[in-house]
């Protein structure tokens, strides 16, 4: 890190995202010389490690009842599964945005269909051949949908959306992924689910979202992002010279 800062030259960074699965590093930061710390966000990723089970009816069989018993029901349905990768995704972006929609306005939280709109194309522009979405339909209507991208061994859950009282119908499209991301890497994947940070989140606004991961698994990962300056010692002596001339 020290020699990439030397070699970019001073300037305001960031270090760290809100899904890295990589240890908090303000400590080693701090050792660098020119650094100085402007803000530390802690943040807590959720993640399914797939290693931890030897196969996938081990790992099923250890998610929550009711998960099971809902992905279950719905397997039940007369159901249609479309999933799309690369730049085909973008077919699936209208009907995402209008499930996540209804999903975020039975919570009570504010919804920015264009913020997500420009996301959504953005991130399928930026890394297409990585990009993977899912749509679940019942008699032609979707009722729940997944979107996100497959790197190496990771599958990243980037968001989703669902009907009201869809049948359980939201929990077997998650299964329906999760068994992807299983047997595309067998067993070997980590599916990351998204992030949390503890000083922001209200779980009864948050319609549960803590104990839907749970439900699957999900481990914890605890992690930062943090904003620092760069100012090379050559650099704030010169500062310092102009200052004191």
């Amino acid at each position: 890190m020290g020699a990439v800062l030397k070699h970019v030259g001073p300037g305001r960074y960031r270090y760290g995202w809100h899904l890295n699965l990589e240890q908090a590093r303000e400590e080693d930061l701090r050792d660098v010389p020119g650094i100085e710390m402007e803000n530390i966000r802690p943040l807590t990723v959720h993640a399914v490690d797939f290693r931890r089970w030897s196969n996938w009816d081990e790992y099923w069989a250890g998610t929550s009842n009711n998960t099971r018993r809902n992905a279950k029901r719905a397997e039940k349905a007369d159901l249609h599964v479309q999933t799309r990768v690369g730049l085909k995704c973008l077919l699936h972006v209208s009907a995402i945005i209008r499930l996540r929609s209804v999903m975020y306005e039975r919570k009570g939280i504010q919804f920015d269909w264009i913020r997500a709109l420009l996301s959504y194309i953005g991130g399928h522009l930026t890394a297409p051949s990585h990009r993977i979405s899912a749509i679940i339909s019942e008699m032609g209507q979707p009722q729940a949908a997944f979107i996100g991208f497959e790197f190496g061994t990771h599958t990243y859950y980037i968001a989703g959306g669902s009907q009201p009282s869809n049948n359980g119908v939201a929990w077997y499209l998650q299964k329906l992924m999760l068994y992807r991301a299983w047997e595309r890497t067998g067993g070997r994947a980590t599916y990351i689910m998204g992030h949390v940070d503890y000083e922001t989140h209200d779980e009864t606004i948050g319609g549960g979202l803590l104990r839907s991961r749970r439900a699957v698994n999900a481990s914890n990962y605890e992690t930062s992002v943090i904003t620092f300056r760069y100012r090379p010692s050559s650099v704030a002596s010169s500062a310092q010279l102009h200052s004191d001339s």
